[in-house]
């Protein structure tokens, strides 16, 4: 598991307790895994099914590197401009698809070499309120130092939700079952 929060950031917010910086550090890690839907660790996927149009934004983002792409049983060549595909950070774009439903079968590794610094920042500011939320005992005002400018503002409505917001663009889907045509939908009233 990768370390979303330097040692010397927790022994500055955490001097005394060893287990207090090991608690804190799992429940913040935790919390971005549960919120991203993802580890930021590169990650093997093996052969998901998608369906053959010519453009798959697929389930993991970003893309690393493709190890394999089928189309209906034949295997694809990268950068081939007739039967072939291109890669991209999020998506693959399919030169000539066999139109078939799951017929494309995709192997490839996803995540990120190194955690993007936006993401480390995030965590070690939901470092920062949960102290305080533990110092203060709960009381609405917490001082945040913003990103952009390095001063500190008291901020009335700040929440983990708020500051998790931050990280909205590297949240990856849960299911992408309804945008592939995973079966039929059904709006009514009752």
């Amino acid at each position: 598991m990768i370390k979303l929060i330097s040692n010397s950031d927790m022994n500055k917010l955490f001097p005394s307790s060893n287990t207090e910086q090991e608690r804190v550090l799992a429940a913040i890690t935790k919390l971005i895994h549960d919120y991203c839907n993802t580890t930021f660790e590169p990650t093997p996927r093996v052969s998901e099914k998608y369906d053959s149009i010519s453009e798959i934004v697929l389930d993991h983002r970003p893309i690393l590197s493709v190890l394999s792409v089928t189309d209906n049983g034949v295997h694809l060549e990268e950068d081939a401009e007739t039967t072939g595909f291109f890669v991209y950070e999020e998506r693959i774009i399919l030169t000539d698809p066999s139109r078939k439903r799951k017929g494309v079968v995709i192997s490839y590794t996803s995540g990120f070499y190194e955690v993007p610094p936006l993401v480390e920042a995030v965590a070690l500011e939901l470092a920062r309120y949960r102290l305080f939320q533990e110092t203060e005992k709960g009381t609405l005002f917490y001082k945040t130092q913003k990103m952009e400018e390095r001063a500190y503002e008291i901020d009335e409505e700040l929440s983990e939700l708020k500051i998790l917001s931050k990280l909205s663009r590297w949240v990856q889907p849960i299911s992408s079952s309804l945008k592939r045509g995973g079966g039929p939908l059904r709006l009514g009233v009752m």
